[in-house]
């Protein structure tokens, strides 16, 4: 089962998609870092996004899912209406 996960608008990154080609030793450093059941994120020293594995993007949308729908709940609360 080929299942496929999109991937958020600040996942890609012109770094990213200018990137050399792997060498196997990166090829297989890419795979095990897939193949994780916990979620990784690899910065680089300034702070940008080099890579994030499957899990880290899986949950990243249920946080980011998970902070408009109480964003909602907190505005409503209060009355304030907002398109979000």
């Amino acid at each position: 089962m080929n299942s496929t996960i999109p991937v958020l608008n600040f996942f890609q990154t012109p770094e990213l998609e200018k990137a050399p080609p792997l060498k196997p030793k990166s090829l297989l450093l890419k795979a095990v870092i897939e193949a994780l059941s916990d979620g990784v994120l690899i910065l680089s020293l300034d702070g940008k996004l080099l890579h994030a594995n499957r899990c880290a993007i899986k949950l990243c949308q249920y946080l980011q899912r998970w902070q408009s729908q109480t964003l909602r709940s907190y505005l409503k609360r209060f009355g304030i209406s907002a398109n979000l």
